[in-house]
């Protein structure tokens, strides 16, 4: 009996994991489409910024809630709930494209890894170390 309960738990926590990678793989192929779609710079780059910001869309107020997958903040949107102040976009494809409009009007060229840094795109030190050895 304890041999047959290991093996169901052994199952379904191998199902269970095996999901989650399925919807990882889903919403990063998601993504990597509208950052393609919208033609914007560096796009493996971009997309690893967002699978990292969002939890891979699964952070509550950077995908879900706010369809924010890059963590685009702005004092004019912090409220008690919002305390943030995490920009609120009405998808996930209005996010990407205010990326490119903000990709368009900072970048010029260059290394991007570089630019991210020195723009202070992330408060945590090593941010693009990280984002270099993601996948």
């Amino acid at each position: 009996m304890k041999e047959l309960l290991l093996c169901l738990v052994f199952i379904l926590g191998s199902t269970l994991g095996y999901s989650q990678y399925k919807d990882k793989l889903k919403n990063k192929a998601l993504m990597d489409s509208l950052i393609r779609k919208h033609n914007i710079l560096h796009p493996d780059k971009v997309l690893r910024q967002a699978m990292y910001e969002s939890g891979w869309l699964q952070c509550r107020y950077c995908s879900m809630k706010y369809n924010n997958p890059f963590g685009f903040r702005h004092k004019d949107w912090i409220t008690e709930e919002n305390s943030k102040g995490y920009i609120i976009f009405q998808s996930l494809e209005e996010a990407v494209k205010y990326y490119a409009r903000w990709q368009k009007k900072y970048y010029h060229g260059g290394d991007y890894y570089a630019f991210i840094d020195n723009i202070g795109y992330a408060e945590k030190k090593g941010y693009t170390d990280y984002l270099k050895i993601m996948w």
